[in-house]
C-alpha cells in the first residue's frame, strides 16, 4: 500500500511538472512580414516584439530598422536617409516603447523613442576602444546587445572587441564595467548577449559556451555550462529561452539552470528550417527567430 501511494504520488508529480514547462515544439506559422513594394530585407540581425504586439526588424539591407503590426503589416521605417547604421547587430525595447540598437560596424548604442527620433547615443560612432580620457568618455569595442535594470539602467554587452559588461544609468553616465577576455568566472569570450531579470543580469558568454549570472553591480554569482552557444537569450514565464546558433536549436531552462526542452527545427532554407539563427523573441504566442543567411524574421507557434 504504501509503495503504490508512493507511486501514484510521484506520477502526480511527474505530470506536474511536464504542464508546468512551456512548450518545446513549435510550427512555422506562415506570418509574412509585408514589405512596401521593391524593398527587400538584408542579412536579419534581429527582431523584437513591443507590448503592442509590434514586430521590429534590424537588418544590414537597404532599410535596416523596421517596424510592422502583429499581422505583419508595414507600419515606418526608423532611422532612414541619416546613415544611421553600418553593420546592426542587437535590438531590443525598453518598457516605455523605446527602441534601442547596437552596432558592431559604428560602434555605438542608439536609444530611438517609439516615433522613431533619436533620444541617446552611448559611445562615439566611428571611435572603436574602451574609454576616451579626453572627454572623459566611454567608448566601444563592437557592442552586441543591450538590456534594462528595474530603475532605468542601461547595461550594454561590449562584446567582440572589449569582452566586458557597461553599465550606465539612466541619463547614460557611465558607472561601472566588469569583465575581460578569458575563461574564468566573470571572464567573457565573446559577450553576445544580456538579458537582465529579477534581480540578476544574464550574460550569453558565448564561445566559452555558458551563460554567466551577475547581481546588478556586476558580482559574480553563478554560471550555466550545458547551453551551447547562446547567441541570443531571452526570459518569459519564469524560462529562459537560450538560441544557439551553431547548433540551429533553442534550449529551455528554468531559472535554476536545469534544461527542461529544446527546438531543433532542420537547417536550410525553406520555411520552418533556420539558416544561421541569430536572435531570438518570445511571447505568449510562439518565437521569433532572426535568420542571417536567408534574410528573414521568421515566426513559430506553439504546438
Amino acid at each position: 500500500m504504501i509503495r503504490m501511494i508512493f507511486l501514484l504520488a510521484l506520477s502526480i508529480s511527474l505530470a506536474l511538472a511536464l504542464t508546468a514547462q512551456p512548450a518545446a515544439q513549435y510550427t512555422a506559422s506562415g506570418l509574412r512580414l509585408q514589405l512596401p513594394d521593391g524593398w527587400l530585407l538584408g542579412e536579419v540581425a534581429a527582431v523584437e516584439k513591443n507590448a503592442e504586439g509590434h514586430i521590429f526588424v534590424l537588418n544590414r539591407g537597404d532599410h535596416k530598422l523596421l517596424e510592422f503590426d502583429g499581422n505583419g503589416t508595414f507600419i515606418k521605417e526608423i532611422g532612414a536617409g541619416q546613415n544611421t547604421f553600418e553593420v546592426p547587430h542587437g535590438l531590443k525595447i525598453d518598457a516605455d516603447g523605446n527602441i534601442w540598437t547596437t552596432d558592431v560596424g559604428s560602434h555605438i548604442v542608439i536609444q530611438f523613442s517609439p516615433a522613431g527620433e533619436v533620444l541617446k547615443v552611448l559611445g562615439r560612432k566611428g571611435q572603436q576602444g574602451e574609454y576616451m580620457k579626453k572627454w572623459n568618455y566611454v567608448i566601444f569595442d563592437q557592442p552586441t546587445d543591450v538590456d534594462f535594470g528595474p530603475d532605468g539602467s542601461i547595461y550594454v554587452a561590449d562584446g567582440y572587441g572589449n569582452n566586458r559588461v557597461v553599465k550606465f544609468n539612466k541619463a547614460g553616465e557611465h558607472i561601472r564595467t566588469w569583465g575581460t577576455k578569458g575563461i574564468k568566472p566573470g571572464e567573457f569570450d565573446l559577450p553576445h548577449c544580456v538579458t537582465v531579470h529579477d534581480g540578476k543580469v544574464y550574460v550569453g558568454d558565448r564561445e566559452n559556451k555558458r551563460i554567466q549570472i551577475f547581481d546588478l553591480d556586476g558580482h559574480y554569482l553563478d554560471q550555466w555550462d550545458n547551453t551551447g552557444y547562446p547567441y541570443s537569450i531571452k526570459i518569459h514565464d519564469g524560462y529562459l529561452y537560450s538560441l544557439d546558433g551553431v547548433a540551429t536549436k533553442v534550449f529551455l531552462f528554468d531559472l535554476n539552470g536545469r534544461k527542461v526542452g529544446e527546438f531543433a527545427p532542420p537547417r536550410g532554407f525553406a520555411r520552418g528550417e533556420l539558416s544561421l539563427p541569430h536572435w531570438i523573441a518570445v511571447d505568449a504566442e510562439g518565437i521569433w527567430i532572426a535568420e542571417v543567411l536567408s534574410w528573414r524574421a521568421q515566426h513559430f507557434h506553439k504546438e
